[in-house]
């Protein structure tokens, strides 16, 4: 479920902040419970995103160690799993706000795409990384029904970036040579291109 991952989606709570709306504590509860369905989604799309990429994983360093790729659980047991969160954290978005649930909705059919096709097309794999932190902040935003910056919806696609690229430069100094053989989207990355990439969202990050 990689659990650790979920701090990702504290982005939810952007909004609350941003808005002023932290210390009201109906809106804070609601935040709270669309975090916590938002993570049982993410945990679903993880454990799918695990059986996709099982035989690269198996080849990875630290992914290895995965229980999918360690073989401590079976397929079958992890897509019951993978169903059954995403099916508990669509049914709680929906209970808590329709329009919730439309942008989790989103977040799992584009990761979903993530995990099958765009994960292995370079730069698109990184934006799409960045459009779910987006989803994120503004699933957070319809929770309390309070409208959303230009500038926090730009802040995160910039750090969000760098997110990315930074994730990229790390799997290419850890794998080395062997990168491809994991990720094939990573030949066609370079350290000296993601550098450049890295300081330029990292700029524009600290400016917006």
């Amino acid at each position: 479920m990689r659990h650790q991952e979920w701090i990702k989606n504290l982005f939810i709570f952007a909004a609350l902040v941003f808005s002023g709306h932290l210390f009201i504590s109906g809106d804070f509860t609601r935040t709270l419970f669309g975090f916590v369905f938002f993570s049982l989604s993410a945990s679903g799309i993880y454990i799918f995103n695990d059986i996709t990429d099982l035989e690269r994983d198996k080849l990875h360093p630290v992914k290895s160690r995965r229980p999918l790729p360690s073989g401590r659980i079976s397929i079958g047991v992890a897509y019951t799993g993978s169903l059954i969160l995403l099916a508990a954290g669509l049914t709680g978005a929906w209970i808590l706000e329709p329009r919730f649930f439309g942008i989790l909705l989103t977040y799992i059919a584009l990761n979903v795409l993530y995990s099958l096709y765009i994960q292995n097309v370079v730069i698109l794999d990184v934006m799409t990384i960045a459009a779910g932190f987006v989803l994120r902040v503004l699933g957070g935003a319809v929770i309390i029904s309070v409208p959303t910056s230009e500038w926090l919806i730009i802040c995160t696609v910039l750090l969000s970036l760098f997110l990315g690229f930074s994730k990229r430069r790390h799997e290419l100094t850890i794998l080395e040579s062997t990168a491809g053989n994991h990720r094939s989207v990573l030949q066609h990355y370079s350290p000296y291109f993601l550098d450049q990439m890295i300081g330029i969202v990292t700029a524009s990050t600290v400016m917006s």
